[in-house]
């Protein structure tokens, strides 16, 4: 949310994994806006999974935000399970 008085702009959003994409619903956000910012992960197998998401704005006060991103991978799944599903 854009808590400011001035629109800021997301300019990206860099994931630490490169399994990891990252969608920004809106990236331009005037006061008082805010936006959904998508992570989807591909599995590489079983198991706890911790990164971070580096987000960039023009705002020189705030020019970077970190999102912590973690979870836990329970299954292993297949490209072909994926697609049928």
């Amino acid at each position: 949310k854009n808590s400011g008085s001035k629109p800021i702009t997301l300019l990206s959003a860099v994931p630490s994994m490169d399994n990891i994409a990252v969608t920004i619903k809106e990236s331009k956000l005037n006061p008082g806006r805010e936006t959904t910012v998508e992570c989807v992960l591909t599995p590489k197998g079983k198991g706890m999974v911790k990164g971070n998401i580096l987000l960039k704005t023009d705002n020189p006060n705030l020019p970077e935000v970190e999102i912590r991103v973690m979870g836990l991978i329970t299954a292993n799944v297949s490209s072909t399970q994926t697609q049928n599903n």
